[in-house]
């Protein structure tokens, strides 16, 4: 397997500049961004939104990344550092026979995950569930020196952390995968939130030092994944980029095309070629 090359960031340096004055309403902080100034007890840990995911290749992200720079209602997300971006590193846990892989479709099911964002500190520890566009997630935050401690099971923190271990421990979950890539975000009236991530990849993960950048690291997408994430209704904003996408939005999991991509099951763009037919005589 060959790893394919994630494409370079697109420069957003007029998109991320652009003052906050120039909208007329300035929104409130998006509940689900890292926010570094929010203390963890105001930050929220409990959603139940839509997200609608669509990915761009070349000629699309150009559209989206003309149409952000014009569209004064979307605001850059400032957590993201000088260049527009910031890491998300997702670590996601599965059972030895992969039973959430197989479980769960593009558009549906249950997956157990802990965040880090950037070299922050401070761990999600993450439940989200999916049917169809909705989504309920549950997260608790975790600091990083107790990550060996969550992964055996023998910690107790308190609050959904403690579900979260259970939960895990009882369905025989371990580290299977960690997902990285750039995220570059905006903000929304209404909580409202719009990201990009750029070159997803992917790397097997081990239970000790899961979160380590030892072993071969594949690429899952050379795409952009644009996601839209609201709470009842879509911002008028997001209906006008659907429209000039010519798209309703729909799915992409991370995770199973990760799995896919490092080779943890075998799909028809990651099997053999059969050997040839032999020759008549």
């Amino acid at each position: 397997m060959t790893d394919e090359a994630a494409r370079p960031l697109p420069p957003l340096s007029s998109a991320t500049s652009r003052e906050s004055a120039a909208s007329p309403r300035v929104p409130r902080p998006n509940p689900e961004a890292p926010l570094k100034s929010a203390p963890m007890d105001e930050q929220k840990t409990e959603f139940l939104r839509h997200e609608l995911k669509i990915v761009l290749d070349e000629s699309a992200l150009k559209q989206v990344t003309e149409w952000l720079r014009a569209t004064p209602a979307l605001i850059p997300d400032t957590f993201a550092s000088g260049d527009g971006h910031y890491l998300v590193h997702s670590l996601y846990f599965d059972s030895p026979s992969l039973a959430v892989y197989h479980r769960a479709e593009e558009d549906s099911g249950t997956k157990y995950r802990i965040r880090r964002y950037g070299e922050e500190n401070v761990l999600w520890l993450e439940r989200k569930r999916r049917k169809g566009t909705l989504v309920t997630k549950r997260r608790a935050s975790c600091p990083m020196e107790k990550l060996d401690g969550v992964l055996k099971g023998t910690i107790t923190l308190g609050g959904f952390a403690d579900t979260f271990v259970e939960e895990v421990r009882k369905q025989r979950y371990s580290p299977r995968l960690l997902v990285t890539y750039p995220r570059s975000a905006w903000v929304a009236e209404g909580g409202a939130r719009l990201t990009l991530d750029h070159g997803v990849q992917a790397r097997k993960a081990t239970k000790e030092q899961p979160f380590s950048e030892t072993g071969q690291v594949v690429s899952v997408s050379s795409d952009v994944i644009l996601e839209l994430k609201y709470d009842k209704t879509p911002p008028s904003v997001f209906t006008e980029l659907l429209t000039l996408l010519g798209q309703e939005g729909g799915s992409f999991s991370k995770y199973r095309r990760g799995v896919e991509a490092v080779g943890m099951v075998m799909t028809r763009s990651n099997s053999p070629s059969p050997p040839p037919a032999p020759k008549p005589r």
